[in-house]
């Protein structure tokens, strides 16, 4: 199911996930300096925006699944970058699991 999302900006890819249960733009400040150096793309979770909501009980995974299902196909090869916070950290934990198989890097995140 694509998820619909927003991009800006061009060179290595840099996904911002908006928390639970805040508005998909609300890290569009952050993105739009962002994407003077970077490709941001941000994303709006199932049932925010003009995303779809995920159908019935769904867990992490789905949610993840459906993220990156639409982000995929943007990375073009290049390493990804993700910014989250509420909501939308919990979606990312999943790749940073694997950041060092999957996109070449360790994964630093604070806290």
């Amino acid at each position: 199911m694509p998820l619909d999302f927003s991009s800006s900006g061009s060179g290595d890819p840099v996904l911002f996930i908006h928390g639970c249960p805040t508005p998909p733009d609300v890290l569009a400040p952050i993105a739009e300096v962002v994407a003077r150096t970077h490709r941001a793309i941000q994303i709006a979770l199932p049932g925010y925006g003009a995303s779809p909501a995920l159908p019935g009980a769904w867990t992490l995974a789905d949610l993840h699944a459906a993220v990156e299902a639409t982000v995929a196909p943007l990375l073009g090869g290049r390493p990804l970058a993700v910014v989250g916070f509420s909501g939308g950290a919990t979606t990312r934990w999943p790749w940073r699991r694997e950041a060092r198989s999957r996109y070449g890097g360790s994964w630093r995140s604070p806290g």
